[in-house]
């Protein structure tokens, strides 16, 4: 229920500010290492750094703002518990953010098919995911740049190993190089027409990390993204940790991703929400949550949560942390401090379109499980994925409609302050009038 608008500030960027108006927060919870901040009375800031694409349209689509950007100090909290410690922003050797220069996982590898193109989204951006001749992943922008044909719905040129558009057969290579124009009979003119830039597919970097495809969302900072390293899983691949449901699992959302994000970082939702549906999730088993931060908020290093109970009762205690690393992974640590066992939820969201994100995850346990219980679970990786699907369809009503409605009150805000307006340009006028008459 998040809604924005657009404040100019400086050379960097744009002020994007929202409100969110959330039923169980009382204090602010901030995000700086995605921009974000949510203040007590529920606006939201995000520093955006301007872009030629569509990244922009993201922040300002997700919703039509009702407020003003907060100032001053950053305040961490948990939504239905008290501050603990307040940090000061540090205005001074903290980079913008920019979200084009980060690294996001976009596609499970297992899931991708090898023998045609797939299409997807990120930060509004239309991209094409292909393999090429020498079995290396491509990422391109979904758009021939003859006509602006969609090349996901193109082919694979085998002999060649290209990707071939499906409205006029223009094939591109590995790096975006256009290879042939079938309407171009002349070798020479073929020559000097693929040479072109004109002519050549919009390729972005990507790369196969932990069983996930991600791409850096700009095609013009190779270097940097080679430089950077995505927000792996540090259970991942790791001897002693078994990954529950034996496979990642995704899912896309009709809600934008600054909902989803919010979403995971509130638990206070869980036994109402999903009441009866995780765990021992229960209305009737609610409690209050007393929330502190345990590490500095940093554009590039995130935060830390740190709280000692779920939001219900259980039969063990449980310690969480929530671990915030820009701009996609929130990683939460779950101890059984009886049993000395440790649960971690991997949650990446991934910021598709307005009001459109995605969500993967992956569970992992240092529990000792059996090897027959692992080869029985991979077998039937569908009952898990059951079970998280059954947790998100129990509150995408909910966050779907409160979006809706956010919009919807900023839209009668928004006619309220026009006639307001109008009356009192009218009342001026008939003042005028009234005095030279």
């Amino acid at each position: 229920m998040t809604c924005l608008s657009t404040v100019q500030t400086s050379a960097q960027g744009s002020l994007y500010c929202t409100r969110a108006r959330l039923p169980v927060a009382s204090h602010a919870l901030s995000l700086p290492g995605t921009g974000v901040k949510l203040t007590r009375s529920g606006i939201v800031a995000v520093l955006q750094p301007k872009q030629p694409d569509a990244t922009a349209q993201i922040v300002r689509a997700t919703a039509a703002a009702n407020g003003s950007p907060a100032a001053g100090s950053t305040a961490v909290a948990s939504s239905s518990g008290s501050v603990h410690r307040q940090h000061q922003q540090q205005q001074s050797g903290d980079r913008a953010f920019n979200w084009h220069h980060n690294w996001y996982p976009v596609a499970i590898m297992s899931k991708l098919p090898a023998d045609r193109p797939t299409a997807t989204l990120l930060l509004g951006i239309p991209m094409v995911i292909w393999r090429d001749g020498k079995g290396e992943w491509q990422v391109f922008e979904d758009r021939c740049p003859h006509r602006l044909a969609p090349l996901s719905e193109g082919r694979l040129d085998p002999a060649h190993g290209t990707l071939m558009c499906s409205y006029h057969g223009w094939q591109f290579d590995s790096t975006g190089q256009c290879t042939l124009i079938p309407q171009i009979g002349d070798p020479a003119a073929m020559k000097v027409a693929c040479s072109s830039k004109k002519t050549c597919a919009r390729r972005f970097p990507a790369q196969v990390n932990q069983g996930l495809l991600w791409v850096w969302p700009d095609s013009t900072s190779a270097m940097s993204a080679v430089a950077t390293t995505p927000a792996l899983c540090s259970q991942y691949g790791v001897e002693g940790w078994t990954l529950l449901g034996g496979e990642w699992f995704a899912r896309d959302l009709e809600y934008g991703y600054d909902t989803l994000m919010e979403n995971l970082f509130d638990p206070s939702h869980i036994p109402f929400a999903h009441h009866g549906i995780m765990g021992s999730a229960s209305r009737d088993k609610a409690l209050p949550l007393d929330i502190t931060t345990t590490a500095d908020v940093t554009p590039t290093g995130g935060f830390k949560l740190f709280r000692n109970c779920a939001p219900f009762r259980t039969a063990a205690p449980t310690d969480t942390t929530n671990n915030f690393i820009p701009p996609v992974l929130n990683s939460s640590l779950q101890i059984n401090t009886e049993k000395g066992t440790t649960t971690v939820l991997n949650f990446y969201g991934i910021p598709l379109a307005p009001g459109k994100s995605r969500v993967i995850t992956a569970f992992f346990t240092n529990s000792k499980v059996p090897s027959i219980v692992k080869k029985l679970v991979s077998k039937f990786e569908w009952v898990f994925h059951l079970g998280q699907n059954l947790v998100l369809d129990s509150d995408a009503m909910l966050l779907h409609v409160q979006v809706g409605n956010c919009h919807s009150a900023v839209e009668v805000d928004q006619f309220t302050v026009d006639t307001t307006v109008c009356l009192q340009l009218g009342y001026g006028v008939c003042l005028i009038i009234m005095l030279f008459s």
